[in-house]
């Protein structure tokens, strides 16, 4: 079997696997949060007994290894500071302003104790908003009389955490691209370098502060999986995707976890970008026609858990299968109004705005001279 480099998978466009890789990982996130909702904690997840993680866990590293890649890629290529904000703003911001209004209104107006004046005007109704729309610092996850008798009291939206730590990893490519920028010629040269470099001392930081073992919230953890998706960017013209490196490297990782336990970690966290790329490349036939459809993993993302929490809210008991099912039913539904009537638009944008920064950047340069 010839292997073929990540390079020349990239090369082929769109023609992934990448809008159901994320849809996947979306739907682990749903399935993961059914049990913590449903019974009232997020130790009731069986995986976390077994392995210390969960599938939202691993749904969580699926997505910053793919942002990570896409991301570095769409830098690399692009050059270009200003496009590559508004390229990651219109891409985050619009369905992320609407999930949050949208929530604040149906939560707000059905589920809360209060008056809904009072609670619309409350100060921390305020917060919700503001600071979950800009979505830079810390997140916050109540609303004021919302959900407080629900088995997993008040938290409206636990997703949102893994926003702010996003947008932080965008920032800290973006400065080291500005920094090489100014400092060399070949910028994206070094900036590879640098991309490469961030990776391993990040995994190094990580084992000297929390050993071998996994921790849920770790910066340095999502630090390391958005790296190194950009460090297989960088490195895409060396890196062979095939099947005879893939699938060894899940039976070891599932071997780890079944007979070495101690040892899981570090091969999970090694091996596993290398599957995710994999996955998103190799793989054709009818997987890839799931593109047709569209990226439905971030609505699916931000609706899930207040969706969620409303059924938990209305259905008592609810168990953990009830739960995913009637939730995975509405998220998906709200994910495809979401795609279909904002995001898919949101994008559309890009390469207008793109086309007119440039032709300001001309005017300018013709002024000057």
């Amino acid at each position: 079997m010839n292997t073929t480099t990540l390079a020349g998978y990239v090369e082929r466009g769109r023609d992934n696997n990448f809008n159901l890789l994320r849809f996947v990982a979306a739907m682990l996130v749903l399935f993961s949060h059914s049990f913590a909702l449903s019974l009232g904690t997020g130790q009731a997840e069986p995986l976390r007994h077994a392995l210390g993680m969960t599938p939202g866990t691993i749904a969580v590293d699926i997505f910053f290894v793919t942002s990570g890649f896409l991301v570095t890629r769409s830098l690399m290529s692009r050059k270009d500071v200003l496009e590559f904000i508004l390229a990651r703003v219109l891409r985050i911001y619009p369905a992320l302003i609407a999930s949050v209004l949208v929530t604040v209104a149906v939560v707000g107006w059905y589920f809360n104790k209060d008056s809904y004046a009072a609670f619309l005007s409350a100060r921390s109704t305020m917060s919700f908003i503001v600071q979950n729309c800009v979505s830079l610092f810390d997140t916050v996850f109540t609303l004021p009389g919302v959900f407080e008798t629900n088995p997993y009291k008040a938290t409206v939206n636990g997703s949102l955490w893994t926003l702010p730590m996003e947008l932080k990893m965008y920032g800290c490519l973006l400065a080291l691209w500005v920094g090489f920028s100014v400092c060399v010629n070949d910028t994206n040269k070094y900036c590879a370098i640098s991309i490469i470099l961030v990776p391993v001392a990040a995994l190094l930081l990580y084992f000297r502060k929390y050993g071998f073992q996994f921790y849920e919230q770790s910066a340095l953890r999502l630090m390391y999986m958005f790296f190194v998706g950009g460090a297989y960017y960088s490195l895409k013209e060396y890196v062979p995707l095939s099947s005879r490196i893939a699938y060894p490297l899940i039976v070891i990782i599932l071997a780890s976890a079944v007979f070495v336990k101690s040892a899981y970690f570090v091969v999970y966290i090694v091996a596993f970008p290398y599957v995710v790329l994999y996955l998103a490349y190799v793989p054709s036939g009818a997987v890839r026609s799931f593109n047709a459809l569209g990226d439905y993993s971030y609505g699916l993302y931000i609706y899930g858990f207040p969706v969620q929490q409303m059924f938990a809210a209305a259905i008592k008991p609810i168990g953990v299968g009830e739960l995913f099912v009637y939730s995975a039913g509405v998220s998906l539904l709200l994910a495809f109004i979401s795609w279909h009537g904002l995001e898919k638009r949101a994008l559309g944008l890009k390469n207008g705005s793109a086309q007119y920064l440039r032709s300001l950047k001309l005017k300018r340069a013709w002024k000057v001279d």
